[in-house]
């Protein structure tokens, strides 16, 4: 029998998803700028939505709300799940200089696996969401099942996509080649993902 070991148990109390870090919508709104889809993505947002949009700032902690909001209005977009996957490294690269530069040491110091990533996922998340959670179980050796729950933006492909996305960029940094599938949604706060590599 396979003996599944859950490496990141989720947190204690797990409570609902309240705030989203402003940071993280920022650097979603700079890979669809990059990407010519900003206008597009406001044309999906009323206009005092499109205010904030234009007013937002890094470094602050805003209403879980606000993500629901911008995550809705991906959705809209002509979009592909690569492109989503895509959009989502894009993200990762750009607020992995500051969360993820201590793993990066690591890593050039004792030749890191996508281990120590999936390891830190809980704690890479507090540092952009309060509350809802990370649940990390491996499966095989180079298997991974990743859970976050308590997340009300799960049911938006755009952000299930992204994450994976995310998943795929940091793990490729010490991987020769990373592969993401979602499983079915058991409910609709929560997304899993089986994440491989070789």
């Amino acid at each position: 029998a396979v003996v599944h070991e859950v490496i990141v148990p989720y947190p204690t109390p797990l409570i609902q998803t309240t705030e989203v870090r402003s940071t993280l919508l920022c650097a979603s709104l700079q890979s669809l700028r990059a990407r010519g889809l900003f206008d597009a993505y406001l044309s999906h947002l009323s206009p005092e939505q499109q205010v904030e949009v234009h007013a937002l700032t890094a470094g602050l902690w805003l209403p879980v709300e606000r993500a629901v909001t911008h995550y809705e209005a991906c959705d809209r977009l002509p979009l592909t799940r690569e492109d989503r996957l895509e959009l989502g490294g894009d993200v990762a690269h750009r607020i992995q200089q500051s969360l993820l530069s201590v793993i990066a040491r690591l890593a050039r110091e004792s030749g890191v696996t996508p281990w120590l990533v999936l390891a830190n996922a809980e704690k890479l998340r507090r540092h952009t969401w309060q509350g809802g959670g990370i649940r990390i179980t491996k499966t095989a050796p180079k298997d991974a099942r990743v859970e976050w729950t308590a997340q009300p933006c799960a049911r938006f492909a755009h952000f299930r996509d992204g994450f994976a996305g995310i998943l795929r960029a940091l793990c490729d940094l010490y991987a020769r080649r990373t592969f993401v599938f979602e499983d079915p949604q058991t409910d609709v706060n929560t997304v899993s993902m089986r994440v491989h590599w070789a």
